[in-house]
């Protein structure tokens, strides 16, 4: 949720100013922890260590680009590539 509101932010920012390419420097770390185990569920934390905001236009249309270091685009052809980071967890058998 939060990540939701950061990226709102940070495309309100990027059409106040019309910039061409920032990076936003949010921390030191980047990754996927636990914050808590129990035995009715897990609580995960991201953390994101910067991001890089672009501006291009294509075919007479602004666009914004968002990277992060290691996450991949993801999104069908045609519709919003935004940035994802896949990560596989192990859950053990009959959890």
């Amino acid at each position: 949720m939060r990540i939701g509101f950061l990226l709102l932010f940070i495309f309100a920012l990027n059409a106040a100013f019309a910039i061409n390419e920032k990076t936003v420097q949010f921390g030191k770390e980047q990754g996927l922890k636990v914050k808590q185990q129990a035995f009715d569920g897990v609580d995960f934390s991201f953390s994101l260590k910067d991001l890089k905001i672009k501006e291009n236009v294509k075919k007479g249309q602004l666009y914004t680009e968002l990277e992060a270091e290691n996450f991949i685009p993801n999104g069908k052809i045609g519709f919003p590539a935004l940035p994802s980071y896949k990560q596989l967890i192990e859950i053990p058998m009959d959890a």
